[in-house]
């Protein structure tokens, strides 16, 4: 190995003065092998080592620059002098030793003279955490940014721990060392089950007009540095708040880049002092005495969380959810991390033991109205969540006017009962409401499910879904993929206890089809009243005696989209 990667790298014009690193453990890690040389960037020379790891293929090579304070601060040089060559996700990597070396240091080369040479102020931004992460004497905290964006009094909860008997004094100082700071508005410290005492922190809102870079790790953080991100945050407006603001010891920052990269980083004040400034910001007194620790933030509020589903759209839409059972709790749960705040979910009935292997939610709410618990397990994990349950049957509820269907910009009937629904579309129809209704059904076994999205705008109803046998003039379900006339249901435990069989994954089918229908609705790309109908393998449906109805046969794929117009029609 050390031959085959020596003869590469003298083969790469950009690196000079090879020799073999004699000791394979290198900054606290053991490596198959290791070299010194230099690499040219211009007229400058960087002293570096090259590293390769065992497992090269997937960790790329390691390179070193052995002397950081030789450099200039600059981005993507970690606190031991690695250099942050790649983010591996997604990146395509090279199939051979050859190609991964060159890769490796084509882009270190790279690093070196964007740092010598090019405007790095956006690089340090993107990584500014990381940078600030590296700060000696780093506090760690965990925070929920409050929604109004302006400098305030933000509350906090630093909970040290107590000494415990027989405990040595250094493994106490590092267990608060260890120890979290929680900051936010109050019913962030209620979703952290926090019951310490609450102190005043200073929120500092700043958009910047130059952009704000981290400091350099290699020193100590400074009460300089921090008395100019003072200077440009966002005065406070209220005299009480001032003068809570001077007596904070935890001081947050919440800076807007010009570029709009949103920064959160805090500091904590060690015995330092805060004075109020006559332009209405603040700035630390310096002492011999006072010394300023970085805060390391860990945001957890919404706005920031969710951005990873890039789902933020419809946080001011209220939806009706209506049946709170295998597709109801699978729906609720989508529809949370879809970030939609108000939410009232309806239903009468109490989650039974039996419930649980098709449900979102598991034993411990067992015996609990299911609307109740969906409610119960959502406040307690999804931050600035607006969600209320009602226990009741939906159609008691609307003839008593406790539910108004036209206050929603969305309602959702996830009962999988056609009578419910058939009675659910004549009162949207009857009372003339413009809401969009989504109707969603599984049928037994793997057959299959549907959705329906229906709005008294359009032309077709629910109705359009059933017509009458010529012969016996029974009603039946046109579009069912059960052929009519079979008993389908089961029976756990006696009268009342009957139940469609179907597993969790038709459940979860049924409810991505219905997402991508709710976003088309709150995105008001929806035109017309229609029927999705997804077709299911049917294997363990063949496997029970049951049979499949025409329309089943007649599907040739997997999903169909029918207008309800065009079912109107036909059933007519």
């Amino acid at each position: 190995m050390i031959d085959i990667v020596r003869d590469i790298l003298l083969d790469l014009p950009s690196v000079s003065n090879i020799t073999i690193h004699k000791d394979k453990y290198i900054r606290r890690r053991t490596y198959q092998c290791a070299f010194n040389c230099n690499l040219l960037i211009q007229e400058k020379e960087v002293a570096v080592i090259i590293c390769v790891p065992e497992n090269w293929e997937q960790e790329l090579i390691h390179i070193f620059i052995k002397d950081i304070y030789s450099l200039p601060f600059m981005p993507h040089i970690e606190k031991d002098g690695k250099l942050c060559l790649f983010d591996l996700e997604g990146l395509l990597i090279e199939p051979d030793l050859y190609g991964i070396v060159a890769q490796c240091v084509e882009r270190a080369i790279k690093i070196l003279y964007s740092g010598f040479y090019e405007d790095i102020y956006e690089e340090f931004v993107r990584e500014f955490s990381s940078y600030w992460s590296y700060l000696p004497d780093l506090v760690n905290m965990k925070i929920s940014i409050p929604d109004k964006r302006e400098s305030q009094i933000l509350k906090y909860i630093w909970e040290m721990p107590n000494r415990r008997k027989q405990e040595k004094y250094i493994h106490y100082i590092q267990r608060c060392k260890n120890a979290c700071i929680y900051a936010g508005p109050s019913e962030y410290f209620q979703l952290q089950r926090l019951k310490g005492q609450q102190k005043n922190g200073l929120f500092c809102y700043i958009q910047a007009k130059d952009y704000v870079i981290p400091p350099d790790f290699r020193e100590p953080l400074s009460i300089n540095y921090c008395n100019k991100l003072l200077s440009i945050m966002y005065p406070l407006k209220k005299t009480a708040d001032i003068k809570k603001g001077c007596k904070s010891q935890l001081l947050i920052f919440d800076i807007i880049q010009p570029n709009g990269v949103e920064t959160c980083i805090a500091i904590f004040l060690k015995n330092g002092k805060l004075a109020f400034m006559k332009d209405g910001r603040f700035k630390i007194l310096s002492g011999k005495s006072n010394k300023v620790l970085p805060v390391y933030a860990v945001r957890e509020d919404k706005a920031f969380i969710i951005k990873r589903t890039d789902e933020n759209r419809y946080n001011n839409k209220k939806i009706l959810l209506i049946g709170c059972g295998s597709i109801g709790s699978y729906m609720c749960n989508e529809l949370v991390k879809a970030g939609i705040e108000n939410i009232i979910v309806v239903d009468i009935d109490l989650l039974k033991a039996e419930n649980i292997y098709r449900h979102f939610l598991g034993m411990e709410y067992v015996g609990q109205y299911k609307a109740d618990a969906l409610c119960r397990y959502f406040s307690k994990n999804i931050p600035n969540l607006n969600i209320k349950a009602i226990d009741g049957d939906i159609r008691e509820l609307i003839e008593e006017e406790e539910i108004d269907l036209s206050e929603f910009d969305l309602i959702i009937s996830a009962t999988g009962n056609h009578n419910i629904n058939r009675w659910i579309d004549n009162e949207v129809l009857n009372r003339k409401i413009d809401t969009v209704v989504i109707y969603e059904w599984n049928e037994p076994l793997d057959i299959g499910c549907h959705v329906a999205v229906i709005s008294g705008k359009n032309t077709g109803c629910y109705d359009s879904f059933f017509k009458r046998n010529e012969i016996t003039g029974d009603l039946y379900d046109a579009v069912a993929y059960t052929a009519p006339g079979q008993r389908v249901s089961r029976n756990l435990s006696g009268c009342g206890g009957s139940y469609i069989p179907y597993g969790s994954s038709v459940s979860l089918k049924t409810v991505v089809v219905g997402m991508d229908c709710v976003r088309r609705v709150l995105d008001d790309r929806y035109d017309d009243n229609y029927l999705i109908s997804v077709k299911g393998e049917g294997y363990y449906f063949a496997r029970a005696g049951l049979k499949v109805s025409n329309f089943y046969l007649q599907q040739k794929n997997e999903i169909a989209i029918q207008r309800l117009s065009v079912l109107a029609e036909g059933k007519n």
